[in-house]
């Protein structure tokens, strides 16, 4: 999710209003964690809402509100553009980072997560811009102030929802984790089936879409 229109209100859990100018000051100052309860681009954001690059955790830390990078995004428009073409005569789609998933967590608790790619084969259970299923893919590109998450909090969420096949995508070492979801006495767990760099580029595929062709080079080209 990119900087949307921050001249929007944004309601603060002190009962203030936080302004756009007053959010440039935060990040002029060097304040980028501000902890509130907001209203982003009209819609109502809850406590416990997790916006790739922009808030993270149950606290709505916002970590990065200049959006994604360059990069960051020319890989995300690689593999979709990649996939989407190989998808067209089947019942699954390939969804770029602007559709999010509504998910009840185990404790009772909601979570909605917007993955930076994912392909989902139940298509007939989004309302809008929002499934409430589980995908059978996901994709995140890691992004330095948030690659921790990627890699625990959001991974934990996404073997919870038993999604069958995570992706991690490391931009400045090239590399991707390819992770596969299976169980240990009832419970899913991932598994760490291969990790993909310049040396063994041509292993890279997908587990759970064999037929589709994935590209190393395709995936970072234009990647500086």
């Amino acid at each position: 999710m990119t900087e949307c229109n921050f001249q929007k209100r944004l309601k603060k859990s002190s009962n203030t209003y936080l302004t756009s100018d007053r959010l440039t000051q935060y990040r002029k100052s060097g304040k980028s964690s501000v902890k509130a309860r907001f209203q982003i681009c009209g819609g109502k954001v809850s406590s416990n809402i997790i916006y790739e690059r922009d808030i993270i955790s149950t606290d709505l830390q916002i970590t990065d509100l200049a959006g994604a990078t360059p990069d960051h995004s020319t890989v995300i428009t690689n593999f979709v553009n990649m996939v989407y073409n190989q998808l067209k005569d089947s019942t699954c789609r390939i969804y770029p980072d602007n559709v999010q998933y509504k998910w009840k967590m185990p404790d009772g608790s909601e979570k909605t997560v917007i993955p930076d790619a994912s392909i989902n084969c139940q298509i007939r259970s989004r309302k809008g811009n929002s499934f409430l299923n589980a995908p059978q893919f996901v994709l995140e590109v890691l992004s330095p102030s948030i690659a921790k998450y990627d890699q625990t909090e959001k991974k934990e969420i996404y073997r919870t929802e038993e999604i069958p096949e995570y992706w991690i995508v490391d931009i400045h070492k090239r590399m991707i984790e390819i992770y596969d979801l299976d169980y240990e006495n009832g419970e899913p767990k991932y598994y760490l089936i291969n990790t993909i760099d310049p040396k063994n580029a041509e292993e890279l595929h997908l587990i759970h879409f064999p037929h589709i062709k994935i590209d190393f080079e395709q995936l970072f080209d234009g990647v500086d």
